[in-house]
């Protein structure tokens, strides 16, 4: 069993700064350093392009990586195609079904609402932070032709419940994206068991790779066209037409992010090794603790519910939330974010112009918390 000290060796940062800002995106372990130097200094090549030693070994370990999250996810490897980011994993998702009503919620990220701006919407608010099964099957429509919705929001950062909403969803044949950018890596994600068919996944955040490389899962790959089409995703090519790769490799033209890829199977090798279970019950505590000291601070409204997994979202009184955060880097050298975080809808539901927000990664500690608390409690006294 690795213990939160022995983890906080991979993460030099850790030890200079209190990073709460783990929902934008989270520090790298040292692992992955290491994978990139093995990979620029041992084998560094293109992906699939050649036949020599070098470029069969990058071809080699990409592919493992897939295997990786593949089995991580309960999922087959021509399910997993690498994205940059869950943007743009969304953005695919928009382009495979371009047409239909679409059922979303005011909690979601913009990321998750901008791509079907274009789009006959029905957007669902939420009851005591959940969506309601009662009103989504009202929402549905003849013409609904996808549901769109967060795992967790990245204000709230409570769990939706997705396996109930695609099990709905499928009893009208109806397509479910689901949005897990802030919960893959921190909550076990069981494909077979969500039933979703496609899911969106930031791997910079919860899965600790570098920014730039993401995931996106799709159930029946074999039912779409790509988007981007080019080098690297052909069979053959003749004057009219052209025959296409199986997926995932039809979704992935061009050169890809190799560098990321590597260093994600280096991070997820880390998370496998400590245990996603444990991962969750350790970021709870850190959250039920946070939520429970702050609670007792004259001032500070939380905006979170209690059983939010890994973010705390807050105001104190008479203060604005960016003066806050910028106090807490100044003054004590703890991390966090200020704003609408990229959640412009959800803030004018709950009728607030922003928010700080504490978000916690598996290096995070119950030690910081307190020193967290106490750094508010000084602010709140004395500005």
């Amino acid at each position: 069993m690795v213990s939160v000290e022995e983890l906080r060796e991979e993460f030099p940062l850790a030890k200079k700064v209190i990073y709460f800002d783990n929902a934008a995106t989270t520090l790298k372990p040292l692992r992955c350093l290491r994978a990139l130097e093995e990979l620029f200094t041992e084998y560094s090549s293109n992906y699939g392009r050649s036949a020599h030693r070098l470029s069969q070994r990058t071809t080699e370990k990409y592919e493992e990586v897939r295997e990786r999250v593949a089995s991580f996810l309960n999922a087959s490897p021509e399910q997993i195609v690498f994205v940059r980011n869950t943007t743009e994993a969304i953005n695919l998702v928009s382009h495979l079904i371009p047409q239909g009503h679409v059922i979303s919620t005011v909690m979601e990220h913009n990321s998750n609402l901008l791509p079907f701006f274009s789009r006959e919407r029905t957007l669902l608010k939420p009851r005591n932070f959940l969506i309601s099964l009662e009103d989504l099957e009202r929402a549905i429509r003849d013409d609904t032709s996808l549901i769109t919705i967060t795992h967790a929001s990245n204000v709230l950062g409570n769990l939706q419940p997705v396996e109930e909403i695609c099990r709905l969803a499928s009893s009208y044949e109806i397509p479910v994206l689901i949005d897990s950018a802030q919960t893959a890596g921190t909550v076990e994600i069981n494909l077979k068991r969500i039933k979703c068919d496609f899911m969106a996944i930031s791997a910079h955040k919860g899965l600790l790779a570098p920014q730039g490389t993401g995931i996106l899962y799709i159930r029946e790959p074999e039912r779409y066209e790509p988007l981007y089409l080019g080098g690297g995703i052909v069979e053959d090519v003749d004057e009219q037409s052209f025959r296409l790769l199986e997926a995932p490799q039809k979704f992935e033209a061009g050169t890809p992010n190799i560098p990321g890829v590597i260093a994600l199977g280096a991070s997820l090798e880390l998370i496998q090794e400590v245990g996603v279970a444990k991962i969750e019950r350790h970021l709870r505590t850190l959250t039920s603790e946070c939520i429970s000291r702050l609670s007792e601070i004259e001032g500070i409204e939380i905006i979170s519910p209690e059983d939010s997994h890994s973010i705390v979202s807050f105001n104190l009184r008479d203060f604005n939330f960016h003066d806050v955060s910028i106090l807490l880097d100044e003054l004590y050298s703890i991390c966090t974010r200020s704003g609408k975080h990229c959640a412009h809808l959800l803030f004018k539901h709950l009728n607030l112009e922003g928010c700080v927000r504490a978000s916690f990664a598996i290096y995070n500690t119950l030690r910081e918390v307190e020193r967290f608390a106490e750094a508010l409690e000084r602010i709140s006294k004395e500005g």
